[in-house]
């Protein structure tokens, strides 16, 4: 639901906001902390000890604003390991106010992805501005939410009522986890959020219909969309056609039946927003393998700069799949693009998609030398810490503390160091039992 939403949002919004009065957590923690299952013993002792090497790193930063960033999110990483007390002690440390109510926010989420929900939520009741608070407790539901803890779930999203956009997006959260086994429930808990949603702000509004539309969606409601569109001026016409369209694309695409979303994507008369869906269904031919259909939809994407811009994307699809030539292929496709627009932003955005290519065929040598290509600091730092989670997911923590030992800048070894603590949190097989 939320790959379509963020599509279409994308197309009408042109900008990455959920809902407007919404926290911006640190994209890094963000990226790196997708739901996975509570921690083991083991895996919390992994963890803390790189979030221990970690503190004397980040302690002698000396760029402030770079110190305050990584403070919030090793006093994160200290939490998710279960211990409190250090990551209380480094928050407090923190001399930024906004970067402290930040690294709050970590903290929180932190303790919510470790089922700590009564903890998640004194830590968010800490954090000053109401707004964010609300944010941070909607995040700490939508965890709660995915543990199956329907009823507590239910009960915290009841404290968010005085923030009508936070309360409709805490039940559509709640919704969207029922619908996975008990649809009438789910339908339930929309109807209550449907009920909230003239409370809410105009200029929430729409994201708050946007994520209720899909939710009915999926449910298979198309009266209901219908009216809630139509309870919104000009949504009904442009938006309702592009959503119908991406939410079935979306759903043959989950199906494998690669048919189905072609023919949902040349439905959409608008041709910048049938690029969007486009992408979409490149991004599904390579999740299912086929790397020439991804391939060959990737070469006819218009405008040309949108095959730069989604390349790198596409060729960590194919990757994914273990499609490593192809998805070289798709890099070439992206650079060759990028270079008739001479675009250099979009060069390092491709070099960045390479790395994380050779970080997903796991090797690990071969990464390293690549981030030595990428000319922009913060982008490399970026794609580091990106190759050591995805290295370390598959279980090569050690050479990526290898190559932390043997690197020169604090910042990069920074970086690696929480991706291999990152990439540990997220390993299965063994770990998990």
């Amino acid at each position: 639901m939320y790959l379509l939403l963020s599509v279409v949002l994308a197309v009408f919004l042109q900008e990455g906001t959920f809902w407007s009065s919404g926290v911006s957590f640190s994209r890094n923690y963000q990226q790196a902390s997708e739901r996975h299952a509570p921690l083991t013993p083991k895996q919390k002792e992994r963890i803390h000890s790189i979030a221990q090497e970690l503190r004397g790193i980040v302690a002698g930063l000396t760029s402030e604003e770079q110190k305050n960033q990584l403070s919030g999110e090793l006093a994160a990483l200290f939490a998710e390991a279960g211990d409190m007390e250090a990551a209380r002690e480094i928050a407090g440390s923190i001399k930024s106010d906004a970067a402290r109510t930040e690294a709050l926010a970590l903290i929180a989420r932190a303790q919510g992805s470790n089922q700590d929900f009564a903890g998640a939520l004194e830590t968010a009741a800490s954090v000053g501005a109401e707004p964010k608070r609300a944010a941070v407790m909607l995040d700490v539901i939508g965890e709660q939410a995915g543990a199956k803890d329907f009823a507590g779930a239910l009960r915290n999203a009841g404290k968010l009522t005085g923030q009508p956009a936070a309360y409709t997006g805490a039940l559509v959260k709640i919704a969207e986890e029922r619908t996975k086994g008990d649809a009438a429930s789910a339908q339930k808990t929309l109807e209550l959020a449907e009920q909230g949603l003239a409370q809410s702000p105009q200029e929430e509004r729409f994201a708050s219909v946007a994520e209720l539309v899909s939710a009915e969606q999926e449910l298979g409601h198309p009266e209901r969309v219908k009216e809630l569109l139509s309870n919104m001026p000009g949504m009904e016409g442009q938006f309702g056609e592009v959503l119908s369209a991406m939410q079935q694309a979306s759903q043959a695409a989950q199906k494998g039946d690669l048919v189905s979303v072609q023919t949902a994507v040349e439905a959409i008369s608008d041709p910048q927003q049938r690029s969007f869906g486009e992408l979409m269904m490149a991004e599904a031919y390579a999740s299912t393998g086929d790397a020439k259909s991804a391939l060959d939809t990737l070469r006819t994407l218009k405008p040309i700069s949108q095959r730069a811009q989604f390349a790198g994307s596409v060729a960590q699809g194919l990757a994914q799949k273990g499609k490593f030539a192809e998805a070289d292929e798709a890099l070439k496709i992206g650079i060759a693009a990028a270079e008739t627009e001479e675009n250099d932003s979009e060069l390092d955005e491709l070099a960045v998609a390479a790395v994380q290519v050779h970080a997903e065929a796991g090797d690990a040598d071969v990464t390293r030398a690549k981030t030595a290509l990428i000319k922009n600091r913060g982008r490399r730092a970026q794609a580091v810490r990106q190759a050591a989670q995805t290295l370390a997911s598959k279980k090569k923590d050690q050479e990526v503390l290898k190559w932390s030992a043997a690197e020169e800048s604090a910042f990069v070894k920074a970086n690696l160091l929480f991706g291999a603590a990152e990439g540990i949190a997220a390993q299965g097989g063994e770990e998990k039992h």
